[in-house]
């Protein structure tokens, strides 16, 4: 307690009024009074870094070290948190694709923006694990034609951007188990047009889901014109064969309305395992029915051959049998978008007007026209 009272007096003695009013003191007197009381005060208190003591190896006793007061951890070691690990690409681009899986249309824009910046092949192969996400259009729900492939789903709209980069992965959505990838894997593979895939593509012609398979023949009227004249005429000379590619090849020919394929039809009928698919298919294409004959068929031909299928139809207009004409009717009104008011329960003269309607309707438009259907070819 003595060196205490003598602090004090210290104290009382310094603390005497002055120039600068009460608190005017010498300095030293004021360090000494700091020192002494700092001291007493416990060391969890103290505000300034604490000074930590190590071993000096020179044998000259301790060095002291300040260490920053924030580096301390909890269990009284000097070492520093490592900073964070910067994400890799993979890890930055999948949040990315599982919120562009998401979205709807319209939604997707900026995302699609934001994965284009990134290495393409990373991004497709990440895309091919969601694929195909959130569905702008459902193959089982009801609709007039199939979409573009960019109008799919958000994940197919990317790949169809990323265009060349896409195509082997594309490919690989076609060689998939499950059909409804292969399907909406050929509506993008169409859409992007690349040769290797087409060339997958046309494979899908004999696919065993038909619904696959007539989204590869929709692809006939999209993709340029020598690649669908390829297809068709691969398809023409699988009807000469026989087995079940031959019966596939039949379906797709009549799907595309192809008017070269009469006459590997006609062939067709002599084979016994195909012939019924085959004449359905020359009716179809003609709009007229000569029955199960092949020869009737082939007298057909020589007469009709160097007309075009427009002019085909219209001869059905004035067949005997009401559901030729309705077929004939139907068909032509899916090329010229008119039905030419025929009835195809109407007496002879109503369905021969029609008919004229029909011939007038396409010179005005500058459509091919076929040669006189009396010349005997």
């Amino acid at each position: 307690m003595g060196g205490g009272a003598a602090t004090l007096n210290v104290v009382a003695e310094s603390y005497r009024p002055g120039k600068y009013g009460f608190y005017d003191s010498r300095t030293e007197v004021v360090n000494s009074i700091r020192e002494s009381w700092i001291e007493r005060i416990p060391a969890a208190r103290i505000s300034r870094p604490p000074i930590l003591a190590r071993h000096d190896p020179r044998g000259q006793g301790t060095e002291t070290e300040v260490v920053e007061q924030s580096t301390i951890t909890a269990v009284g070691t000097a070492s520093e948190r490592p900073p964070p690990k910067p994400k890799t690409t993979l890890e930055k681009i999948v949040p990315l694709v599982e919120e562009l899986h998401r979205c709807g249309p319209g939604e997707d824009e900026l995302l699609h923006q934001r994965l284009l910046q990134f290495p393409p092949s990373i991004v497709l192969s990440t895309m091919l694990d969601f694929f195909p996400g959130a569905l702008w259009f459902h193959r089982h729900s009801p609709h007039i034609q199939l979409a573009r492939g960019r109008s799919v789903c958000a994940v197919g709209r990317l790949m169809v951007a990323l265009g060349v980069h896409a195509a082997p992965y594309v490919a690989l959505l076609l060689e998939a188990k499950h059909p409804d990838v292969r399907f909406y894997g050929a509506l993008i593979a169409i859409d992007l047009n690349d040769a290797g895939v087409n060339r997958r593509l046309a494979q899908l012609l004999y696919d065993r889901d038909p619904g696959v398979r007539a989204a590869v023949v929709s692809g006939l009227t999209k993709l340029p014109s020598h690649v669908g004249e390829e297809w068709l005429l691969q398809l023409r000379q699988e009807v000469m064969s026989s087995g079940k590619r031959a019966e596939l090849a039949i379906e797709a020919l009549s799907a595309a309305r192809d008017e070269k394929a009469v006459e590997p039809m006609i062939v067709a009928l002599g084979n016994e395992r195909i012939a019924d698919l085959a004449q359905q298919a020359l009716i179809l294409l003609t709009g007229g029915n000569q029955g199960e004959s092949q020869d009737a068929w082939r007298t057909w031909w020589r007469r009709h051959r160097r007309e075009c299928r427009e002019e085909w139809l219209m001869h059905g207009f004035v067949d005997r049998q009401p559901v030729i004409c309705a077929l004939a009717c139907s068909e032509l009104e899916r090329i010229a978008g008119e039905s030419f008011a025929l009835d195809p329960a109407g007496d002879f003269d109503a369905r021969r007007r029609a008919q004229t309607r029909a011939r007038e309707w396409f010179k005005r438009r500058n459509r091919r026209r076929a040669w006189n259907a009396d010349d005997d070819v």
